[in-house]
């Protein structure tokens, strides 16, 4: 397991098996610090995050040496582009979210190029924010501000823009059935997960028991659905957290809600 610990300045990994903790300090010099906001496997062994609003960073752990690959829209004097949820596409590139313009960066980690491509208008601003991959090594991205879900064949780069039926969901997080070809994507602003099947148009719903109503221009409320994960061990289950704490600081699970399980063939 891995996690950036931005407030000390390190990378960590975390041995399940032994149960200890390995740290890689950020490097004296680079800049921008060592949080960030996703991080994500790379199949060569690498370990990859967003970070500075702006850029990915890559971890050789074996070597332990750290790469930044800036966007090339984070000029001196303009606006950052921001750097949200990343994936490993099925070629081995890297995508990233660039939430503050509307575009996707990929970098190619066997030449260190990279590039943007712009997310199809959706009528405003998109605000593209957590990702994942299929069965297929196609990317699919949450479009948080637009309501929409959005697929990168990672192949032409094509994009295409699905609408689930809950126009102004805040689509927020995205995991993946890899098995039986679901894409779960958490709606933050109706209290819904929302499944598709990756070789349909359409896009169906599930209502997250325990519901609230609230102003879909809320951007950060603490009672948000996040989908957590799909498990081997349940291939049909998708496993969504429910942030409902309202901020408090030593909130029990009780006072937090139950983790909920929703099947895909229940």
């Amino acid at each position: 397991m891995w996690v950036p610990d931005g407030p000390n300045n390190r990378w960590l990994s975390f041995d399940t098996k032994t149960e200890k903790f390995v740290a890689y300090a950020w490097p004296r010099g680079m800049a921008g610090g060592a949080g960030g906001n996703s991080m994500a496997l790379h199949p060569d062994g690498t370990i990859w995050a967003t970070g500075a609003n702006k850029e990915v960073r890559r971890l050789n752990p074996e070597a332990v040496e750290f790469k930044a690959y800036p966007s090339p829209s984070a000029k001196p004097g303009s606006p950052a582009p921001g750097a949200y949820g990343l994936a490993v596409a099925g070629d081995g590139s890297v995508w990233w979210a660039e939430d503050e313009i509307d575009k996707m960066a990929r970098v190619d980690p066997a030449t260190g190029k990279v590039e943007e491509f712009t997310i199809p208008d959706v009528g405003g601003h998109a605000f593209p924010r957590r990702m994942n991959t299929d069965a297929n090594g196609d990317l699919w991205v949450a479009l948080w501000n637009a309501g929409k879900l959005m697929k990168i064949d990672y192949k032409t780069k094509e994009m295409t823009v699905f609408t689930p039926p809950s126009q102004t969901g805040g689509n927020y997080s995205v995991i993946v059935d890899k098995k039986n070809n679901y894409i779960w994507v958490s709606e933050h602003q109706v209290d819904k997960v929302a499944p598709l099947r990756s070789e349909d148009a359409g896009v169906g719903r599930v209502p997250v028991a325990g519901g609230r109503k609230r102003s879909a221009s809320a951007r950060h409320r603490s009672d948000q659905p996040e989908i957590a994960s799909s498990s081997p061990a349940t291939p049909r289950a998708v496993w969504v957290s429910w942030r409902s704490c309202r901020n408090k600081m030593h909130a029990t699970a009780r006072e937090c809600d139950p983790l909920l399980v929703l099947r895909s063939d229940a």
